[in-house]
């Protein structure tokens, strides 16, 4: 395998391309039946993902007016059909920070 400036020379990307993809294209016909199958899965998710979408559209339009309440509603239902961390994180900054109001409790009642 020749390099040039770390870079697969121009020949063996050639004849990889070849071994690696020329066979997909001699698949048989029945092979794609299969794939066929899957189309009522991936219909199901892409539901799932525009539903989770529009939660959070909601969940922003929501915020943006002040409801936060039900911001965090449609956010954690949008969380639920699709993990995402930086949308967890936001929920999360919601929440208020307790640990504060224990300390501010106990001081008090101390």
């Amino acid at each position: 395998m020749k390099r040039c400036c770390g870079v697969v020379s121009g020949k063996f990307f050639a004849r990889m391309c070849c071994v690696l993809f020329v066979p997909l294209l001699l698949l048989p016909a029945w092979a794609a039946t299969p794939l066929s199958l899957s189309d009522s899965r991936l219909r199901n998710r892409i539901e799932v993902l525009e539903t989770a979408l529009v939660l959070r559209n909601e969940g922003a339009r929501m915020e943006a007016e002040g409801n936060i309440p039900g911001a965090m509603e449609a956010y954690g239902k949008s969380a639920a059909l699709y993990p995402d961390p930086a949308l967890e994180q936001k929920i999360r900054s919601f929440r208020p920070d307790l640990q504060a109001l224990r300390d501010r409790i106990a001081s008090l009642e101390g």
